[in-house]
């Protein structure tokens, strides 16, 4: 797309080519005094009729031709008559249509907007609009005058008008007044908008660089950034000591004693979580604390829980052998036997050990228990790796677990969870190393009690691009039974082996069933 010069359009819009509900983004015909144009943006609501003030540049589409892509709007109501019919004609306020468009404007005239504001009652006036229609009017009526004004707010704050629809969805009509209120709120990770451009909004409407308001966002804030750089947590004096460096980078030095201040008073609101963690005073984001004590609680139980090994599993584990025409290595037979006799198990080692034939075994095992089995990665190209090794279908993590998105919380969300859970008797899941700690905890609330969990991978491999190494931590615990396969299959390796490291040691295989 052919990128040109910045500049500036005004006029009226003329009607409304496509509008997605879920992020704003809409494609309209504006009406300038020149000329009708095509205009692409994030303009949640807009209505033929309204006036706007646009700021962007014309880009040529490969299949749609020369559109102007806004960066920025002033919206106008409109004031002459006949753009306020309309935009009431359009459809825009619910319970309004053409008809009652043109009685509307025929009875108040220029006063129409200022009776669908404050003056309900006077609709009344209407025939075919009784007391409660007309308060019903207004109120769709004031939530469009709401966002307009919330994207003007956002327009005038130099802020991405992508934000209107999540904070309105978050908000509703309070939006621009909690904004104006604390401005920091835009520094939650859903919104994702960076400390630096909120403070310099914050400081325009007069909040001081050591306002324990400012301090306790820049603390959250820099929780947040380390957590997405895959820190679960903090050590208190890391953290306060970066929250220092970012709230000292203007008008003055925050002093220690206010940030301490600061930590306690999101400590007590419970939007943190202190904590000892090996000797290090710890702070965690509380949505974190969370999710990692879960994973810990519910992993704890589940390999504490003692399921009766099926009758005759060396047999089991035979005829699996002999219908997938392999010969188990003896790591390989004891993973698959493993996988009988425990609800939970880790399957670990490195390029060319067998992951891959112990993987199979397992789901043949799981197969002839009768156990309705689900495999999952956490990325697209590893389910589809998952689906061609094992000739079964394979998904993502957030595919199985539903991901969609929450209207009312306006950010992503899992519509399997403890209240809609998984069918799944049994879940294999490969390439674990790239699970994240919010990811691992979805996948364990969306499992019934009695399911059971294969997590397969390699800790060297590649790690998570979120917050936490849950399985290079599992593995370490020596709490989870584990099975690490050592013997390289691969000739190619094998040679490498034997050049580099000499003689191979007897008995590599670890079996770790600590059950404590």
């Amino acid at each position: 797309m052919e990128q040109m010069e910045r500049e500036q359009l005004t006029g009226s819009v003329s009607g409304v080519i496509f509008q997605n509900r879920e992020n704003g983004y809409t494609v309209f015909r504006l009406r300038t005094e020149e000329e009708d144009v095509t205009a692409v943006g994030i303009l949640p609501a807009v209505s033929p009729g309204e006036r706007l003030i646009l700021e962007g540049a014309w880009t040529n589409h490969p299949s749609f031709g020369r559109q102007f892509k806004v960066e920025r709007a002033q919206r106008q109501m409109p004031t002459e008559l006949e753009s306020v019919y309309h935009y009431l004609a359009s459809g825009v306020i619910k319970g309004i249509g053409p008809k009652m468009a043109e009685k509307l404007v025929d009875i108040f005239g220029e006063e129409t907007f200022e009776v669908l504001e404050s003056q309900p009652e006077r609709l009344a006036q209407v025939k075919g609009i009784s007391k409660r229609r007309a308060v019903a009017i207004q109120g769709e009526f004031l939530q469009k005058a709401g966002m307009r004004v919330l994207m003007e707010f956002l327009t005038n704050s130099d802020l991405p008008l992508e934000l209107g629809l999540q904070l309105w969805k978050e908000y509703g009509q309070d939006a621009v007044e909690l904004l104006r209120e604390d401005p920091y709120l835009l520094i939650a990770p859903e919104y994702g908008v960076a400390f630096t451009k909120v403070d310099r909004l914050a400081q325009t409407m007069g909040i001081e660089y050591d306002d324990q308001q400012r301090i306790e966002a820049g603390i959250l804030y820099t929780l947040t950034h380390n957590q997405d750089l895959g820190h679960v947590f903090l050590p208190r004096g890391k953290l306060l000591g970066a929250a220092r460096y970012l709230l000292s980078a203007g008008e003055g030095i925050v002093d220690g004693r206010l940030l301490s201040e600061g930590l306690e008073s999101l400590e007590f609101q419970g939007k943190v979580v202190c904590e000892s963690i090996a000797g290090q005073d710890a702070v965690y984001r509380y949505d974190l604390y969370e999710d990692e004590s879960y994973i810990a609680w519910r992993i704890s139980g589940m390999c504490h829980r003692e399921l009766l090994a099926p009758k005759g599993i060396n047999r089991l584990v035979e005829q699996v052998e002999q219908e997938q025409g392999i010969a188990y290595a003896p790591q390989q037979r004891e993973a698959v036997a493993l996988a009988g006799k425990v609800q939970i198990m880790l399957l670990t080692g490195g390029p060319g050990t067998g992951k891959t034939t112990s993987l199979r075994g397992i789901l043949g095992l799981f197969e002839a228990l009768g156990l309705e089995t689900a495999l999952a990665a956490p990325t697209g190209r590893a389910a589809k790796r998952l689906s061609e090794l094992c000739d079964m279908e394979a998904t993502t993590i957030h595919r199985l677990l539903g991901a969609g998105y929450d209207q009312e919380l306006g950010q992503p969300a899992f519509s399997k969870d403890e209240e809609d859970p998984l069918d799944a008797q049994a879940i294999i899941v490969d390439e674990v190393s790239m699970v994240d700690v919010p990811l691992m905890a979805a996948l364990l609330r969306a499992m019934k009690n009695e399911c059971r969990l294969v997590l397969v991978g390699d800790p060297d491999q590649l790690p998570s691009v979120g917050p936490g190494r849950v399985f290079d931590h599992l593995i370490r615990s020596s709490v989870v039974p584990t099975i690490c396969l050592t013997e390289i299959f691969r000739q190619a390796r094998e040679s490498w082996w034997r050049s580099t490291m000499g003689p191979r040691p007897k008995n590599c295989c670890r079996v770790q069933l600590a059950m404590r």
